[in-house]
C-alpha cells in the first residue's frame, strides 16, 4: 500500500476493470477543471484510502477429483491455464497441461497430487503473467488424517505429520447473542440464545418466514469469498458448530419433527472447503435436548441430554451421529467429529450429586456415539475419521474408555453484523 503507485486509468468513467492475475493495491481521486461560467476553480481531491484486490483463485474441484477427472474453476481474467502433477505434495512437479480452459476433464491418477494456475500470454504465445497456484489436492478416496496419540497424520497415518491452523465458524448454524448483538447489549436479555431469536421469528412470520431469514442469514454470513481469505492466510481447518434444529428439527418431548435429515449448510461449507485444501471438524454445538444449562447449546437453562430418567434425547443423539458419519464417511475433507461441545450438564448436582457418576454418564455416552459412528462408516466400506472428546480436559472413568478420542480443539470464533437479524426481531 506503500507505493510505488503507477496510474492505470484516467478518464471520466467511474469504472475500471482489471485483468491482473497477481493481488494488487487500488486507490482512487477525482479532480476538475476550472469553469467561469460557473464560478469554479481547477480541483484534485486527496487520495482514497488504498483497497486490496484479490483475483479469484483458480481451483480443483476436489469432488471430480475424487471420482478420477481433474477438472478446475474458469476466471476471466486468465485466458490459459496450467496443470501439474507430482507424487508427493512438494513435487516433483511435471506439467501435464497447457492451454485455453479444458471443457473436457483430465484423467486422475491414484495417488498423485494436482494444481493450477491461470496463465496470459502475448501474441508469440509467450506467457507474461502468472496466477498463484491453488491448493494442491491429492486423488485418493481413502487418504484420510490418522490421530497417533495427540498427533495428526495425513494418507490414513502414512503420510507427514499435520499442524492445523484453523479458525472457527460459530454463530453461522448456532446462533450465540453476545456475538450478535456485542455482550453488553440489551438485547441478550430479551434473545438470550438461539432458541428465543428462532421462536421469536416464527411468531412474527411463521415458519416460511422463519427459514427464509435463516436462508438469507446463513448465505450472507459466510461467502465464498470468505473461504478464499482462510486459505489465503494459511489456515488449513474450519471447525463448523452444528445443531440438531438444522439438520432434524426435535420437539420438546424428543420426537423427530421431519421425516429426514438434511445436510445441505454443511455441505456447503464442506464443498468450499475441499476444493481450498482445507479440513472441516464437524462440531455438534447444539445437542438434542441440550446438553447444559449454558446458552452456547442452543437454549439456556434446559438441561435434558443427560436426565438419567429418560434416554430419548441421548438416543436421538445417536442417530444424529450415525447419519452425520453415513453421510460423510468417505470424505477425506471430514478431518473428524466433535462430539458433544462443552457438555457441562453431566456434572450437574441436579442429576448426578456425585460427580465422578455425571462423569460416567458422559464417558458411556460418548462409548456409544464412537460405537455408532464405526458401525456406521464400517458398513459403508469406507471411512476413517476421528472422533474428539471435546474438552480434553477429563479422564476415562475406570472400565471406559476408547483409543479412537483424540485431542480438544479450541479454536477462535468468527463474528457477524447482526443488521440483518435486528430487522427480523
Amino acid at each position: 500500500a506503500r507505493g510505488p503507485w503507477l496510474q492505470v486509468y484516467n478518464g471520466s468513467e467511474s469504472l475500471f476493470q482489471t485483468d491482473s492475475l497477481s493481488p494488487a493495491w487500488f486507490r482512487v481521486r477525482w479532480e476538475s477543471d476550472a469553469n467561469s461560467q460557473r464560478g469554479t476553480v481547477a480541483y484534485v481531491s486527496d487520495w482514497s484510502e488504498a483497497v486490496r484486490y484479490f483475483p479469484r483463485p483458480v481451483l480443483i474441484a476436489k469432488d471430480r477429483l475424487d471420482a478420477g477427472s481433474v477438472e478446475w474453476s474458469f476466471i476471466a481474467q486468465a485466458p490459459f491455464y496450467q496443470v501439474q502433477s507430482a507424487p508427493d505434495r512438494f513435487g516433483p512437479w511435471t506439467t501435464i497441461y497447457e492451454g485455453p480452459f479444458q471443457v473436457t476433464p483430465l484423467s486422475a491418477r491414484p495417488g498423485y497430487w494436482y494444481q493450477v494456475r491461470g496463465l496470459q500470454k502475448n501474441n508469440t504465445g509467450a506467457p507474461t503473467a502468472y496466477g498463484d497456484w491453488s491448493p494442491a489436492l491429492l486423488y485418493d478416496r481413502s487418504a484420510f488424517v490418522t490421530a497417533e496419540g495427540t498427533a495428526l497424520r495425513q494418507k490414513k497415518g502414512s503420510g507427514r505429520l499435520l499442524k492445523l491452523r484453523g479458525v472457527n465458524l460459530g454463530n453461522y448454524l448456532l446462533m450465540e447473542p453476545w456475538m450478535l448483538f456485542g455482550s453488553n447489549s440489551p438485547l441478550t436479555t430479551s434473545y438470550p440464545d438461539d432458541y428465543s431469536i428462532r421462536g421469536s421469528i416464527k411468531t412474527r412470520f411463521g415458519q416460511s418466514g422463519l427459514d427464509s431469514f435463516l436462508k438469507t442469514y446463513r448465505a450472507a454470513y459466510v461467502q465464498e469469498s470468505d473461504f478464499d481469505s482462510f486459505m489465503r492466510n494459511g489456515f488449513n481447518l474450519v471447525r463448523l458448530p452444528i445443531n440438531v434444529q438444522d439438520i432434524r428439527p426435535l420437539d420438546d418431548n424428543g420426537k423427530w419433527t421431519t421425516s429426514s435429515f438434511r445436510f445441505e449448510y454443511i455441505d456447503r461449507v464442506i464443498k468450499f472447503c475441499a476444493d481450498r485444501g482445507l479440513y472441516v471438524l464437524l462440531d455438534l454445538h447444539g445437542a438434542p435436548g441440550y446438553q447444559s444449562r449454558e446458552f452456547h447449546s442452543g437454549r439456556k437453562d434446559v438441561n435434558r441430554l443427560f436426565d438419567p430418567a429418560n434416554d430419548i434425547f441421548r438416543q436421538r443423539t445417536v442417530e444424529l451421529w450415525t447419519a452425520l458419519a453415513r453421510r460423510y464417511r468417505s470424505n477425506t475433507t471430514v478431518l473428524g467429529y466433535d462430539l458433544i461441545n462443552e457438555p457441562f450438564g453431566a456434572v450437574t448436582p441436579e442429576y448426578y450429586p456425585v460427580k465422578e457418576d455425571g462423569y460416567r454418564a458422559l464417558w458411556s455416552l460418548y462409548d456409544r456415539l464412537y460405537k455408532a459412528i464405526r458401525s456406521a462408516q464400517s458398513s459403508g466400506g469406507a471411512g476413517g475419521h476421528s472422533a474428539s472428546d471435546c474438552s480434553g480436559r477429563h479422564s476415562f472413568p475406570s472400565g471406559l474408555g476408547n483409543s479412537s478420542f483424540s485431542c480438544g480443539f479450541r479454536l477462535a470464533e468468527c463474528y457477524v453484523s447482526a443488521s440483518l437479524l435486528r430487522f427480523y426481531l
